[in-house]
């Protein structure tokens, strides 16, 4: 999924499509591609006369046959940016419609007394949003409900002009990390607290250098300047690292000694915090202890890197969210069932959504997932940690109709608390 802002000629889609679909990493796509290998049509029932629509890219190779070595086709999400009434209009639809979860029409909208505006003057805007493709009306009869594109531009609003959760709902957050022990029971902490603000699905994910625990550490010197470190942990996984070291710098005996120092301090630690308890405790002023210390802390830091390339994901709240309208239906039930049990399905997403080691918080919404099972769903997602330093990841999951905003706020602050209480250098 790519998004592109307001194009206003055909050339200028394809110009700068490239680049937004190697930044985002939401598809593949080889490298160099020319401009010339896409060409684009509109969606079914998108008017000539707007820019903001769901186009359809398909790749094409040099002599404009489909090329399979690309990605296929591609669905791309066209942003435009709209006047700060018909934004403000746009808000409240969006809100209203998460109440509600009815079509929004221009009376309701002015009973609620939020907007300064005349029905009269609601209806219109209403229907300038719906022909730019923003809303739209499911019956001739009924109001109008977002699309995905209305809700991407009520979105992109939302995180632009930030406001800060209360100072109650900090309160709450706070005293999850009161007495911090185990990262785990943090993280699960925090997803069921963002749960019971929302109502939706979370998510978390302690990365594994969190959750593993060291059994036993074993360093083998391989020719004169590599050597084989391998971890055991408690569950019985084999992390190994064969690391470049000068020449005769790792003797046998030394290695020996770097090696029972782990053993007999850190047994039954988690590697993230045997690298903070290395880092904080060298410079003891001993030169040889000195050395142990600085030549552990590097070999655990190359076994912590081994295993940040997969996390464990735990969900929360999925009973409550079956509450919700969107999924009363049997199908709707059984997609969100497929999503728990297929962990690696949810991985793929995940890892898209946190690509290129992305910080930001991420939030995607129906079809801007690439998995088409999720294109009724939508997701906002961070990483935790702090110092560069990958501590896992925290989300929701909900129908599109989901507060936005709120789910921005909680997941930002459980950033902030993170880069301050687990500060990893």
């Amino acid at each position: 999924m790519v998004r592109i802002t307001s194009p206003s000629a055909d050339n200028r889609i394809i110009n700068i499509l490239l680049p937004l679909i190697q930044v985002d990493n939401l598809i593949t796509a080889p490298s160099p591609v020319q401009a010339q290998a896409f060409s684009y049509e509109q969606a079914p029932n998108s008017s000539d006369r707007h820019e903001s629509k769901l186009l359809t890219i398909h790749n094409k190779s040099p002599d404009n046959q489909p090329n399979a070595a690309y990605c296929g086709r591609v669905t791309v999400i066209v942003q435009m940016t709209i006047n700060p009434r018909a934004q403000r209009v746009l808000s409240q639809v969006v809100d209203v419609y998460y109440r509600t979860c009815e079509p929004v029409g221009s009376t309701r909208l002015s009973r609620t007394r939020v907007l300064p505006f005349s029905p009269a003057t609601i209806r219109n805007i209403l229907g300038d949003l719906d022909d730019q493709g923003l809303l739209v009306q499911p019956h001739t009869s009924a109001g109008r409900v977002p699309t995905d594109l209305g809700y991407r531009t009520y979105v992109n609003e939302i995180t632009t002009r930030f406001t800060p959760i209360g100072g109650w709902d900090t309160q709450s957050f706070d005293r999850r990390f009161e007495d911090i022990g185990d990262i785990t029971d943090v993280l699960k902490s925090l997803a069921e607290l963002i749960h019971d603000r929302t109502r939706l699905l979370s998510f978390y994910a302690p990365a594994r250098h969190v959750v593993w625990r060291l059994r036993h550490l074993v360093l083998e010197p391989i020719g004169v300047n590599h050597i084989l470190a391998l971890a055991i942990t408690q569950r019985g996984h084999a992390i190994k690292q064969i690391l470049a070291v000068p020449e005769h710098e790792y003797a046998e005996s030394f290695l020996k000694s770097i090696e029972n120092y782990v053993n007999s301090h850190y047994t039954d630690s988690s590697l993230v915090d045997i690298c903070r308890s290395l880092t904080q405790t060298q410079d003891v002023g001993e030169q040889r202890q000195d050395l142990i210390l600085k030549h552990a802390s590097r070999i655990m830091r190359a076994l912590e890197a081994e295993i940040q390339k997969r996390d464990e994901i735990h969900f929360v709240g999925f009973k409550k969210i079956l509450d919700a309208p969107e999924f009363q239906n049997i199908d709707a039930m059984r997609r969100i069932y497929s999503l728990i049990d297929d962990e690696s399905r949810f991985q793929t997403v995940a890892s898209r959504a946190l690509a290129n080691n992305d910080d930001r918080i991420r939030i995607f919404i129906g079809q801007e997932i690439t998995d088409p099972i999720y294109h009724d769903l939508s997701i906002c997602i961070t990483r935790v940690g702090s110092a560069n330093k990958h501590l896992g990841f925290i989300g929701v999951l909900g129908p599109r109709r989901m507060p936005y905003l709120a789910s921005y706020q909680l997941l930002s602050y459980t950033k902030f608390k993170f880069s301050k209480e687990f500060e990893v250098s």
